[in-house]
């Protein structure tokens, strides 16, 4: 269709010199009609008895001045923490915060960023924090969906055991 893309990734000998498991990992981006835009991903254990660690998460990148950085509004449970905090992640720094969804399953997050429009990201349960970082002087916002806090795959990893599949995904909308 012309409306979506789909990439796989499937272990072979190249992959399991770095990661040690049977898995098929597959990507799936749509544009939806309301115009949206959905990723999904889909991770299918192929190992018969070892249980597959996870932890994974989005690096999507938004256009923001530089100069406009303090005017970004961050509409949801917990976005105050980001406009308290704007000197970390404005300077380098990462926030982490907890994604909405965690105490409310109808949550997403709404971004006012300047000369862009409102952004509304509706990321599954499954990406319990949000990382916000830029640079000094640059003009973006990267905001993460991520699946765990930092060395997540280390400390507490999602376990998918053999022959089940994991699925997540996000949504993200512009609203002018």
């Amino acid at each position: 269709m012309g409306n979506e893309l789909k990439e796989s990734l499937i272990s072979n000998k190249e992959t399991r010199k770095l990661y040690p498991y049977d898995f098929n990992f597959s990507l799936l981006g749509r544009f939806e009609e309301d115009n949206s835009f959905t990723l999904g991903c889909n991770i299918e254990n192929k190992e018969e008895i070892a249980s597959l660690p996870i932890s994974m998460g989005f690096h999507p990148y938004f256009k923001v001045p530089n100069s406009e950085k303090n005017n970004i509004n961050f509409d949801f449970a917990g976005g105050e923490e980001a406009e308290n905090n704007r000197e970390v992640w404005i300077s380098g720094g990462t926030l982490y915060l907890d994604n909405p969804k965690l105490r409310n399953p109808k949550a997403v997050l709404k971004i006012k960023i300047p000369e862009l429009g409102t952004l509304v990201i509706d990321a599954s349960i499954e990406y319990k924090k949000i990382w916000i970082w830029s640079q000094p002087g640059k003009d973006f916002i990267c905001i993460e969906p991520i699946m765990r806090d930092v060395d997540g795959l280390l400390n507490s990893p999602k376990i998918i055991r053999p022959g089940e599949t994991f699925s997540a995904n996000i949504n993200f909308k512009l609203q002018e």
